[in-house]
């Protein structure tokens, strides 16, 4: 009798279940690879396989819609998108130093605390942000975290009846960060659009998340579902293309 005759304990069925259950651990398909119907139709209790980009597009999804229920998504994945971007606040928060007083700094201790009080304004601040691009977001972000850190700083040193930073300074201060967010925004809708104007699909795709995302050749590949020795031929390909066309870019493209 042959070995493939033989059948296991459980058979084809348990065959089925240890597929199904290697499929509910497996990532979902990146953001490029879905249309806005199949990211609709993904459950909340899996937006935690989502990266930032698919949770951005739920959130925009679920604000331009009429239906309740992807307003709710909308909430869902917009808590979910602040969660995951923690790392990036908690970084922010440990490297803050005061505008004018760069000795100023959050003390270790205080920064878990500064964090969360960053989350808690990031989803207010999602509540009512107008910006349609991720990158606005991150842009906000850093802003957001500035003028938690600033707050908390002038309220330590008022209750510790040190000399408190000067409320005009905190002002300027803000001030700046916002002209300083508007002209980023500006700077980045000009490359997104001179690297949309790369005639092949696969450098673009990979130039957009190398400049724009800054993302590594290992992380773009898992994003788009790629090699990373393909990535690399493809960031080549759209560099020049980039330099060739819009030598302007040399400067962006070299950070």
């Amino acid at each position: 009798m042959r070995s493939g005759g033989v059948k296991r304990p459980g058979g084809d069925g348990a065959d089925e279940r240890s597929s199904k259950a290697a499929a509910a651990t497996r990532p979902l398909p990146s953001a490029r690879r879905l249309s806005d119907k199949h990211l609709r139709a993904i459950p909340e209790h899996e937006y935690g396989f989502l990266g930032s980009e698919e949770l951005w597009r739920l959130m925009i999804i679920g604000r331009r819609s009429r239906y309740a229920h992807d307003n709710k998504h909308a909430k869902a994945a917009a808590r979910m998108l602040v969660a995951r971007e923690m790392p990036r606040v908690r970084a922010l928060v440990a490297t803050f130093r005061f505008p004018d007083r760069p000795w100023v700094r959050i003390d270790r201790e205080d920064r878990d605390e500064l964090a969360q009080l960053a989350f808690i304004e990031l989803l207010e601040l999602l509540e009512d942000f107008r910006g349609d691009k991720l990158v606005q977001f991150y842009s906000a972000i850093r802003t957001c975290v500035g003028y938690v850190c600033m707050r908390f700083l002038s309220r330590q040193a008022k209750s510790r009846s040190r000399e408190a930073p000067d409320p005009d300074a905190i002002e300027r201060a803000a001030e700046q960060a916002h002209r300083d967010e508007i002209e980023e925004i500006d700077e980045t809708d000009a490359v997104e659009q001179t690297i949309a104007a790369i005639p092949w699909e696969g450098p673009r795709d990979v130039m957009h998340l190398s400049v724009l995302e800054q993302l590594s050749s290992e992380q773009i590949g898992q994003r788009l579902g790629m090699k990373a020795n393909t990535v690399d031929v493809y960031r080549r390909r759209g560099r020049d293309w980039l330099l060739e066309n819009h030598p302007e870019m040399r400067r962006r493209i070299a950070r």
